[in-house]
This record gives C-alpha cells, structure tokens and sequence, in this order.
C-alpha cells in the first residue's frame, strides 16, 4: 500500500494546536485523585535514588505497575521539586509529541493533506483527551500512546525494509509502553491485523514477527492482574449478575461512542448505578445486541478498506482491557481510557473526511473543510473549559458531585479538597456528613469526619466516628490510630495504648506507631516496657525521631 509522506507545515500546526488548547492547564495543581500517593506522598519519587529505581521495576505486587512513569515523576522532582507547573509541563508537551506521532500515523494512510490534519486535530482537541493532559497522574496515558506510535511505526519500517534493528526497536518500544501502562498488553493484535488485513501476509510470516510482542502482552497482563490480586480486587464481582457482568461492557463501548459524537456531561467520574450514578436498567439489555450489530455491519462495510479496518481493530483493541474490567474499581468509565483508541479513531475519521471531500467530484470540499474548522474550534473551546475543572481537588470534585448528587465518594473527597484547600473545616464536615449519609457504608468518610471533628474540638463526636471506622474495617491501622489520639487527648490513655497495640499488629514495622507506643507507656508509668520498645527502636537504625525522646529515656533508666 502506498505510503505518503508528512508535510511539515501541518504537523507543527498540530502539535502548536495540541498545546494551545491544554496550556491553560499549566499552573493548575495536584489533585486528591491519585496524584497524593503516586507524588505528593510517594518518597521513592520525592528522594529518588537507585534502589527506588530497581524497586520500581522488579516490585510487581503493585497497582498500578507502571515504573516509567514513577520514573518521569521523579525526574521532574529532580529537575524542579514538586512545584506542580514541571508536571503539567511535561504533560502538555507529551500530548504535543503524540498528536505529531498521531498526524506521522494518519499521515501515511491519508493522500489529502487536509483530511489528515482533520483527524488528527479531531484527536488532539476532543474534550476527551484533556483528562489525561490536564491530569497529573494521567500521564500513563500518555506515555503508553507515545511508545505504542512509536513501536508501530518503527515495525511499519520493519515491514517496508526488512530491518532486523528496526523490528528490535518495535519491540524494545512496546516494551516501554508496557511499563507505562498495562493498556499496552494488547497491542500485538494491533500488529498481527495490520500484517493480514493490510500486507496480506500469510499466517506463518505473521505468528513469527507477532510471538516476541505476544510474549510481553501476556507478561503485562499477568503482572496487571497481580496487582488487582494483591490490592484485594478480582475481575469477576459476585455482587453482580451474570447479565449485568456480560452487558456492561457493550454498554460501555455505546457510552464511549455517544460521548465521542456528543462530549457533554462528561466528569472524571462515572459511578455504578448503586453508587449514585444513572440508573441503565433500561439500556443494558439491548447494549450487547446494538453493540455487535454495530460492529458486524461496520466490518463488513469495510471489507475492500484494509486501513479502515485496521482503525477499527485498533479502536476496540485498545478499549478491551478497559471495557472488559467489570465492577471492580470506583467507577464504570472515565475520559481518560479513550486516549488511546482514539489513535485508531483519528485514523477513521481522517479516512471519512476524506472521502467526503471528494464525494460528488469534490464540490463541496470547501464547505466541509470550513465545517471542519467550526467543529474543531468548538471542540477545542470545550476543551480548555474542561482542562479547568482540572485547577485543583475543590474544582474537580464540586464538579463530579454536581453531575451526581448521590454520588457519596464524591463529597467525602470534597470534603477533604475543601479542608486542605481552603480550610473550612465546617463546609468540609458538611460534605463528610453528606457522604455518611447516602453510604453508611463509606468507611473513609468517617474516618475523615472523625479526623474532622477532632479539630473543631468536638471529640465525643470524633470518637463516635472513629470508633464507627474501626468497625467497619478493623484492618484500618491509621483509623485506629487516629481514634487513640482522640482517646489520649481526652485523658484515656489504656484505650488509646490498646488501639496503637493493635495499629502495630498490623503494620509492625511502623516507627512513628512504635514511637507513640513508648509515648503512651511513659504516661501510664510502664517504663520498663517503654524500655524495651525503645531497644527496638534504636537496633532498627532509627535515630533522628528518637532525638525528642532523649529525655525521657534518661528518666527511665533513673
């Protein structure tokens, strides 16, 4: 199949368009959602060193796996601290070099030049993209779309050249989306249906160039798979029905379809219909069927279209490990998984423009192309909208909750933006409350209640809280140590002794919890026991958070 080659001009407008639209995102903050546990509270990136490095890449009971992008993190802590402006920076410019890649990819399918700035601004301003820009934390997103170009356009050059180091490339390219995102396990499929639909390769020539990339899809899944498994999640929820396990995810491909053609309501969170998202009883059941209709009529519509084909395998190959993850995260879609097959949708959409543009002897190509124009620029305007819900945790979640009023995770998280951002600890408790109360389930919204309360000096209150918390998941050693400071403040100190006891069986290897121990043993007199904690404490090494227990060591051995 011919190939065409890139016209510079179009791809710096591309990339100058992919960074007009989401640099508004550029002095936002961190946010709740992530962003505090892969950065903010993550010491392997905020003191990066080689064993963190090492840790990063060989600890695979994690979720998620994605080492690259700890890796990316800490360089910009390196480069700049955590000053969130390095992030967004560097995010902004990741989205600039995919859309580039994503204009080289349509590119080499698409003759009209135009058509194919079309679909790759279609790509780089849908309102979509912007999670995974505006998004710290959205950068797996786009690191995986960068390498993946990248691995296909290298093994493109494998296919045209036969080079041996090119195909190594690919390969060595896949790999590095892999350890950016488990998305990526699919992608030899990708591979295998551009060598039969488009090369017509035989099967033989296509298994021998596809084993190598199988073999790593397979090592992502399986170590994707064993972070859910580690974190307690199981693909398969027994709440669920069998029916609505086997329709949800036709019903997600028809939710990203409409979102896609009709980018409005969009939120970074979609909750389940028991949590307060909208009721689908209705849509459900016939989502299976209008989903493989859909398809069959598509393939088979596309028949004599090898590279329309290939789109649309790249779309649904990408979206599968996204739709097929059944209830078992906080919500059933978020913007961000489109960002990948939108690769694929780029390509679709540049191959129908084109052939509108000539539809009819090409009559009405000026029309459609300014059309083309007026779409883009809306798309574009929506976009930078969106990118501000982004600014800081109050502004997204007071956004999430006003598309879902009974969404209880939704207002414990604003709740918790409200206390640090602007802290008004009176609105904050306000929203825990409203949280408790549309889940009394929501062991989290208590425990920051509780932590609440504390600090507006209501501790009965707080200790009802906490205690609620406890017993919800007794496993929770920060509930229960944030309980036995309630208990030690108001003066009962064995209760207080007992929950940091119980904290430590848990988490045994806890210094500050050990700390607090020998604190507590000190005010009830049991110096011998403070003793021995302490002995513990000075052969694991520790020695700067025992300077302020100095003292009381001296008046023990007195």
């Amino acid at each position: 199949m011919q190939s065409y080659p890139v016209r510079w001009r179009d791809l710096v407008i591309c990339m100058a368009a992919a960074i007009a639209v989401s640099s508004g995102t550029l002095y936002h903050g961190f946010v709740n959602w992530d962003d505090t546990f892969l950065v903010l509270t993550n010491e392997s990136v905020l003191s990066p060193t080689l064993a963190s490095l090492g840790h990063w890449f060989t600890t695979f009971d994690v979720n998620p796996y994605h080492p690259l992008v700890h890796a990316s993190f800490a360089l910009n802590v390196l480069l700049g601290g955590t000053d969130p402006i390095g992030f967004h920076a560097t995010n902004i410019l990741l989205h600039a070099l995919v859309t580039g890649l994503v204009y080289v990819f349509v590119r080499h399918w698409i003759a009209d030049s135009a058509a194919a700035v079309v679909g790759t601004l279609f790509f780089a301003l849908h309102p979509l993209r912007m999670e995974s820009v505006a998004w710290v934390s959205g950068r797996k997103d786009l690191l995986c779309a960068l390498f993946l170009l990248l691995a296909f356009l290298a093994y493109l050059q494998f296919r045209v050249s036969g080079s041996r180091k090119a195909y190594v490339v690919a390969l060595v390219l896949a790999i590095a989306a892999s350890l950016s995102n488990a998305i990526a396990s699919p992608f030899v499929v990708v591979l295998a249906a551009y060598d039969r639909l488009v090369l017509k390769a035989s099967s033989r020539r296509t298994a021998i160039a596809a084993i190598p990339f199988l073999l790593v899809g397979i090592a992502t899944a399986a170590v994707a798979g064993l972070g859910q498994y580690h974190n307690g999640r199981s693909p398969l929820d027994p709440e669920w029905s069998l029916l609505r396990s086997v329709t949800f995810p036709f019903f997600n491909l028809l939710f990203y379809t409409w979102k896609t053609v009709v980018p409005e309501g969009l939120s970074a969170v979609y909750p389940y219909p028991d949590q307060g998202g909208p009721d689908l009883s209705l849509l459900l059941p016939i989502a299976p069927v209008a989903a493989v209709v859909a398809d069959l009529w598509l393939w088979r519509a596309t028949r004599n279209r090898p590279e329309l084909r290939l789109s649309l395998v790249w779309i649904l190959v990408f979206l599968f490990p996204v739709l097929q993850w059944l209830p078992v995260g906080r919500a059933f879609a978020a913007d961000r998984f489109t960002y990948l097959p939108a690769i694929g949708l780029a390509l679709t959409t540049a191959l129908g423009f084109q052939a509108l543009l000539r539809w009819n002897e090409g009559r009405y190509a000026r029309p459609l192309r300014l059309g083309a124009v007026i779409v883009l620029a809306l798309l574009g305007t929506m976009s930078a909208i969106r990118g501000e819900v982004w600014k800081d945790s109050t502004a997204l979640w007071k956004d999430v909750v006003d598309r879902f009023p009974r969404y209880a995770p939704g207002y414990n998280y604003l709740g918790s933006a409200v206390a640090v951002e602007r802290g008004d600890l009176m609105q904050a408790d306000r929203f825990f409350s409203l949280a408790v109360d549309l889940d009394p389930r929501l062991q989290a919204a208590f425990v920051n209640r509780g932590l609440t309360r504390t600090r507006l000096n209501r501790m009965e209150e707080a200790l009802d809280d906490l205690t609620e918390a406890v017993r919800l998941d007794p496993s929770d050693g920060l509930a229960r140590m944030a309980r036995a400071s309630v208990l030690r403040d108001v003066g009962r100190t064995e209760e207080a002794l007992r929950d940091v006891t119980e904290s430590l069986a848990f988490e045994p290897t806890n210094t500050p919890w050990r700390i607090e121990r020998v604190l507590l043993l000190l005010e009830l007199g049991r110096s011998g026991e403070a003793a021995r904690e302490f002995e513990i404490l000075e052969r694991s090494g520790v020695e700067v958070q025992l300077e302020r227990m100095a003292g009381e060591r001296q008046g023990m051995q007195r």
